[in-house]
């Protein structure tokens, strides 16, 4: 390209800003050779250059911008500068005279593919997909065999959430002998996306075994094919490629979380915890990991690790809501009531209206043996919150009928029936309530509907 002097004509430069300095040209002596040159556009002063031009357009009215913009996009081919025009056109809503300005130079120079590029990112930017659908098509005439036109496109359609136009572009590129890991592996996501999971496995794969490339894109590579392959129900294959990611990238906590979730997939809930094992060993404090470790072992029966494994989580995330959960249940399964109240405390500090903290706070507390009016305060916090909740209504029905306050009992687990008529245990509670005020038939009623609901029969009679 031709070393353009000044960024813009003479004929435009007076009361202009100067690019390179703060005096308007033509005024004062400012002398026109200090404007950078376009080639900085496309030099190692491209930043700087990009900088001066962007805070250059803030001083030129609407009426003046479509000429200097018209004299930069002809002059320069540096896509990040014609990325900074085109924004400038929907800026200041010229998108009819930029695809003007666009169309002209198009014609003028019609080996240029960059104006083709600069016609789809606008009508895009201006809301118009239909127009951009058509530029596309118009580009791809023209431009059928360019994989840098197509891939370029692909690549900033894909950034624009524009996913289907971007697999279309992305496809082109591939059949013109796309070789960029990068864009590839945006295309095998693409194609995963769409359900096309063979073909985004064997785009996927070729990026994987193609040697000396960075072990970081390989690694994405190797776990979209694995997860690819995990929804094909190909699970041996699935874990193969997981594997090679976490081998290739062992840092990044999804590629254990995807392992562990195919073989539960394929019925190994073994093989599962041990890949969460694995993660843990690596990740120690990996929130997915810790948690997911943890309800495993909670599920096998071993509460104590899951303890283990819990505290260290919420010491290295300490608001992490989840995870606190967890431990609290953690700690009620392992036998520790007063530590699992603790946890419940914790996590209503943190969010205090979280509705089922004060239930299970109130279960808690019961299940340690704590004074019956702690239990009542934290279910008077939980109805504030959550007054639709049967488990608050059946709790403090159960205290009541521990306190010998059987009348106040029936109310409670009346209304928790109400809320939840399946609930087995309100009937039970409410039987107990009845018994004890002489109410012997009720009570066998209530018993009666408790037996069928266990049964799985469905009748309340």
């Amino acid at each position: 390209m031709q070393r353009a002097l000044i960024l813009i004509p003479a004929a435009l430069a007076a009361g202009f800003l100067s690019l390179g300095s703060a005096v308007p040209l033509g005024s004062a002596g400012a002398p026109v050779q200090d404007a950078p040159l376009l080639s900085d556009l496309e030099g190692p002063q491209s930043r700087q250059a990009l900088a001066r031009l962007q805070q250059f357009f803030r001083t030129v009215s609407d009426a003046r911008v479509p000429a200097v913009l018209h004299e930069v996009l002809a002059e320069t081919t540096a896509a990040a500068a014609h990325t900074m025009i085109l924004e400038e056109y929907h800026r200041r809503k010229l998108h009819a005279q930029g695809r003007t300005t666009l169309e002209a130079l198009s014609k003028e120079h019609p080996r240029r593919a960059i104006y083709a590029i600069d016609l789809v990112q606008l009508a895009i930017l201006e809301g118009n997909p239909e127009r951009a659908k058509a530029d596309l098509r118009s580009a791809a005439a023209r431009f059928p065999h360019d994989t840098d036109l197509h891939a370029s496109l692909g690549r900033w359609l894909y950034g624009r959430q524009q996913t289907d136009l971007a697999l279309a572009e992305l496809l082109r590129a591939q059949r013109s002998g796309l070789n960029d890991p990068q864009t590839n592996l945006v295309l095998a996501s693409l194609l995963a996306r769409a359900g096309a999971l063979e073909d985004a496995i064997d785009t996927a794969a070729s990026i994987v075994f193609t040697p000396g490339l960075d072990s970081v894109i390989r690694g994405e590579a190797a776990a979209l094919a694995g997860k690819s392959h995990a929804i094909l129900r190909n699970e041996a294959k699935a874990v193969e490629f997981l594997d090679r990611a976490i081998q290739l990238s062992p840092q990044v906590e999804d590629y254990y979380l995807s392992m562990a979730s195919a073989h539960q997939q394929a019925d190994n809930p073994a093989a599962a915890a041990q890949a969460l094992k694995r993660g843990w060993d690596r990740l120690p404090g990996a929130p997915g990991i810790g948690q997911n470790l943890s309800r495993q072992l909670l599920a096998a029966g071993d509460a104590e690790e899951a303890v283990r494994v819990l505290v260290l989580l919420t010491s290295r995330h300490p608001n992490h809501a989840d995870a606190l959960r967890l431990l609290a249940q953690a700690y009620r399964s392992a036998g520790d009531a007063a530590k699992a109240s603790q946890t419940w405390r914790r996590l209503i500090r943190q969010q205090p209206r979280y509705p089922m903290a004060n239930i299970f706070l109130a279960q808690s507390l019961a299940e340690e043996g704590a004074p019956p009016d702690q239990v009542l305060a934290a279910l008077d916090r939980a109805e504030q919150i959550s007054p639709q909740d049967a488990d608050l209504y059946y709790l403090r029905g159960r205290i009541f009928n521990s306190l010998g306050r059987h009348q106040d009992a029936v109310a409670q687990l009346q209304r928790a029936i109400r809320l939840q008529p399946g609930f087995s245990g309100a009937y039970y509670q409410l039987g107990l309530a009845y018994q004890q005020l002489g109410q012997p038939e009720l009570a066998q009623e209530q018993f009666r509907r408790r037996s069928h609901l266990e049964e799985g029969t469905g009748r309340t009679r």
